[in-house]
């Protein structure tokens, strides 16, 4: 278990650097998320090339619904969270997305019939605490800053879309004849390439900066998209629930003190408190005492 906790640790600092490079980056919000997520996909084809001709046929409609929906709600995950990335912060952002797992109990509960446990109500009343001194409601600088404020509503809007993400491809692994992770995530970056294509041309964005940041883009799509989420996917079932939970968390952590450190990001007391009451309720309503 030692092996799959360093890997588990390791896919953790990995995604870290994602709003890192996004920073590094610093191209419009839906062209950055049209090269992640293509070179992504491009990196996973030759690993699953062969698992894509059985998957047209009718019976896999369920599959190709899920995987466009899927792939619809990441294109607008990253939208919106890169515009967060630009206007609050890495740090900020990140943690603002990592709401996600609220949003996915609401989607459990709709969808699925999951009960919404005490443990969780207590979570999310927790979280909602951190949130409102993370994002400066008692600070000055928010509304010094008009952007901030945009920052936050689209930090958490991320929350979400990348639930709907995380849902339809847990939906998708309960399917009969369901492909291999590498190809479902293979197929969704893919789609969602297309559907940030789509966001960016409407926007009227500029997609020749590529040129110059092509290793920028690399490792990005290298580091946080294929490597770190591969660590992650395939170790995180051989790791207790409550620890994995725990080592997960360090995401969001990370990209908070890489942002203070690389791009001197402000994070007064207040907020950092704010941010650690967030992870904590994250953590609390994910972890299981076994």
């Amino acid at each position: 278990m030692q092996k799959a906790i360093l890997q588990l640790v390791l896919g953790a600092a990995c995604i870290a650097w994602a709003p890192i490079m996004v920073k590094f980056i610093h191209d419009a919000p839906n062209v950055v998320a049209f090269y992640r997520t293509l070179l992504a996909a491009l990196i996973f084809l030759p690993f699953c090339y062969k698992e894509l001709p059985p998957l047209w046929c009718k019976k896999m409609l369920p599959f190709w619904g899920y995987a466009f929906v899927g792939a619809f709600a990441f294109a607008m995950d990253l939208n919106v969270w890169h515009r967060s990335i630009y206007y609050t912060g890495a740090g900020i952002a990140t943690i603002l997305g990592n709401t996600q797992v609220f949003f996915s109990g609401i989607a459990g509960y709709l969808f699925l019939k999951e009960k919404i446990t005490l443990r969780w109500l207590l979570g999310a009343l927790l979280a909602m605490l951190g949130i409102t001194l993370l994002v400066g409601v008692f600070e000055t600088h928010a509304n010094i800053n008009p952007n901030f404020t945009w920052g936050v509503i689209f930090g958490l809007l991320t929350g979400p879309f990348y639930a709907g993400f995380v849902f339809c491809t847990r939906q998708i692994q309960t399917l009969n004849g369901s492909p291999s992770t590498k190809t479902c995530l293979c197929i969704i970056l893919g789609i969602a390439a297309l559907f940030a294509a789509c966001f960016a041309w409407l926007e009227g964005a500029n997609f020749s900066h590529f040129r110059q940041q092509w290793p920028l883009y690399m490792i990005l799509a290298l580091v946080s998209q294929v490597i770190g989420w591969f660590l992650i996917s395939a170790n995180l079932t051989k790791v207790p629930l409550a620890l994995s939970g725990l080592i997960l968390l360090l995401q969001p952590v990370l990209a908070f003190v890489l942002g203070i450190f690389l791009f001197r990001e402000h994070a007064s007391i207040l907020q950092m408190t704010g941010g650690m009451i967030t992870l904590i309720a994250i953590y609390f309503t994910t972890a299981r005492i076994r």
